[in-house]
């Protein structure tokens, strides 16, 4: 069993963010691109960073998870959730 990570960022529903968890980023009714998209959090350096869920290659990090991003991400998917 891997070691978890908390990344100390929370997300809109109050859960704590880990290494690892696929997280749901809605873009809203007005997003340009429509719909959701699912990231998978990771460690990248000494900062957080979330590619795209099917990423395996993460040669430049993806996106910085910031306090404000982690606002309004979900958790959707986690090794630590049971049931």
């Amino acid at each position: 069993m891997e070691e978890l990570i908390n990344t100390g960022a929370i997300d809109k529903t109050g859960r704590s963010i880990f290494v690892g968890d696929i997280v749901q980023h809605r873009l809203g009714k007005f997003g340009k691109l429509g719909g959701s998209k699912n990231f998978k959090v990771i460690l990248y350096g000494k900062k957080y960073h979330l590619v795209e869920e099917s990423d395996i290659d993460y040669e430049y990090g993806g996106i910085p998870l910031t306090p404000k991003l982690s606002g309004s991400l979900v958790v959707i998917n986690s090794n630590r959730i049971v049931g």
